[in-house]
């Protein structure tokens, strides 16, 4: 058993992970590698504690990179993106749940996300 979230490890009768409080998944970590992809370009602090911990009670698995902006995503919770070549943290999530989490952004107070 392991957490689809932080892919802890846990013995066998274990249901929910200690950290994350969502539920464990069959196998060992790394059966059911997780694919992530980017969700949301992000520079207002505020707003990215909002988000993450959105993400977190929602159980979804979630990273951030600084990374230079392609001019693609929606940033700071507005649909158009920002200008291309601007230093950004782009907040990744897993593929799987990235339709849930686009729903978790329209949600957030600071977040207006639409497709």
């Amino acid at each position: 058993m392991f957490c689809p979230n932080c892919l802890s490890e846990y013995e066998e009768g274990s249901t929910v992970c200690d950290e994350c409080e969502v539920e464990l998944v069959e196998g060992e970590e790394g059966e059911g590698e997780i694919e992530f992809l980017p969700l949301l370009e992000v520079t207002e602090m505020d707003l990215f504690g909002q988000l993450t911990e959105c993400l977190e009670e929602e159980g979804i698995a979630w990273f951030v990179q600084s990374e230079e902006s392609l001019g693609l995503l929606p940033r700071d919770g507005r649909a158009e993106p920002g200008a291309a070549g601007e230093s950004v943290a782009i907040v990744y999530v897993d593929k799987s749940r990235l339709d849930q989490a686009r729903r978790l952004c329209g949600k957030t107070e600071a977040v207006s996300y639409s497709k």
